[in-house]
């Protein structure tokens, strides 16, 4: 059944009628963006591609982003590395994709400083029932993780 809810959830995507963007709209889904990668669970160097795990919201239903518009690979790196270190981590990977891949399905991507560029992707369905949570969530996860490019800390 879930599966039926999740296919049609993804075909009505298709048959809505297209939303007339602004130019500082398209902007803004064209900004990059990061998801730090501690665990292995996260990500597959075999197979070169971020798991929907990764993109899973945590308990507060703030999954944590950084923005890396005009960042060099070096300063990206860098702060992943900081934010593991302060969490106790070891940074392993990254996920880069564009925000418009979260606006698209639903998502909302919203600013949370300092630090500076951390973004937090919000919007997450809040259906009564656990199992249709889950099922939406893991749909929008999988979205955000097939659009992502794995990058392995150098």
């Amino acid at each position: 059944m879930s599966f039926l809810r999740r296919l049609l959830a993804t075909l009505a995507g298709f048959f809505r009628p297209a939303v007339s963007q602004s130019a500082a709209q398209q902007q803004i889904a064209q900004t990059p963006l990061s998801r730090y990668l501690f665990s292995k669970n996260h990500f597959s160097k075999a197979k070169n591609c971020v798991k929907a795990a990764a993109f899973l919201p945590p308990a507060d239903r703030k999954l944590s982003v950084q923005d890396i518009s005009n960042l060099s690979s070096t300063e990206i790196w860098e702060i992943g590395t900081r934010v593991g270190v302060a969490n106790g981590r070891r940074l392993k990977a990254r996920g880069d994709f564009l925000a418009g891949v979260a606006f698209m399905n639903g998502l909302r991507v919203e600013v949370d400083e300092p630090p500076l560029g951390h973004r937090n992707i919000t919007g997450w369905s809040e259906a009564e029932s656990e199992a249709e949570k889950e099922s939406s969530d893991l749909l929008k996860a999988t979205e955000l993780a097939d659009a992502s490019t794995l990058s392995i800390v150098p």
